[in-house]
């Protein structure tokens, strides 16, 4: 039960947690990864739009597909 709900909010940690940096944070601590990007060519905008909506997929896709899949395995097991 532990490991399922360990497992749990790995998954929207790791679903989450690069698209909201580089959306979100980055501007908040001074680009970073983001700087790279705009180095290699790629327009801050594009990026920034780009993973916003890999944010919003992301989401739909743990609210919609995972997060049932683990509330029917809590209430199997319970």
């Amino acid at each position: 039960m532990l490991l399922r709900a360990i497992a749990y909010y790995a998954t929207l940690i790791f679903l989450c947690l690069d698209p909201l940096y580089l959306s979100v944070i980055s501007h908040l601590v001074g680009g970073g990864d983001l700087n790279g990007m705009v180095l290699v060519g790629v327009p801050e905008t594009v990026a920034v739009i780009f993973f916003l909506a890999l944010l919003a997929l992301n989401l739909f896709i743990f609210f919609k597909l995972v997060y049932p899949s683990y509330k029917q395995k809590f209430m199997e097991s319970t």
